[in-house]
């Protein structure tokens, strides 16, 4: 099984200085699962970069620099046409930031961290947008990771998501055993 996991939220772009949140679990979860010296399967993490920099290097993690720029207009692109399939080919593709262009959602396991954009629908935040796109990627995606119950309550909620397409995986116990399990999940989902 070849998995690709999207590694765009933890890439450092000129002129950054540290990551987000997202961009830590991230890096965090990539450590984890090299930790577990994977070699089959084949694991493959996805940039989109032309001066970024990676904050890790990875012996048993793959590193595929797909020069494409980052944007919504190029994300609807690479949503609609068969790209990664062709440039970075995998079976199952891991978006852990959220939201990201899926062609194919059935192969898709999407990481939500919460559904702060249905809570507090704050325009300035730009949740408008999530608020639409949200729903239809949660519905649509193979499976969905999610760090808390209570986000997990969230989704299945606002998102119309059956509880059992939602697995937990607590980041604040990043220690590897929890994310030893969590990995083995979703490279087998």
């Amino acid at each position: 099984m070849r998995v690709l996991i999207d590694g765009n939220s933890m890439v450092l772009r000129t002129g950054a200085t540290h990551l987000s949140g997202i961009g830590r679990s991230t890096l965090e979860l990539c450590k984890a699962i090299e930790a577990l010296r994977p070699a089959d399967p084949c694991i493959t993490l996805l940039t989109q970069t032309f001066r970024g920099v990676v904050p890790a290097d990875f012996a048993h993690i793959r590193l595929k620099n797909l020069l494409w720029p980052i944007g919504s207009t190029f994300d609807r692109v690479r949503g609609g046409l068969p790209i990664l399939e062709t440039m970075a080919r995998h079976d199952l593709l891991h978006i852990p930031h959220n939201l990201g262009p899926m062609y194919r959602p059935q192969r898709t396991v999407l990481t939500i961290h919460d559904a702060i954009f249905f809570s507090h629908p704050e325009a300035r935040l730009g949740h408008q947008a999530l608020r639409e796109l949200m729903p239809g990627a949660a519905q649509a995606c193979r499976l969905i990771a999610t760090p808390s119950e209570s986000a997990k309550r969230d989704i299945v909620e606002y998102l119309g998501v059956r509880p059992e397409r939602v697995i937990v995986i607590p980041w604040e116990s990043m220690p590897h055993d929890s994310v030893l399990t969590t990995s083995l999940l979703l490279l087998h989902a």
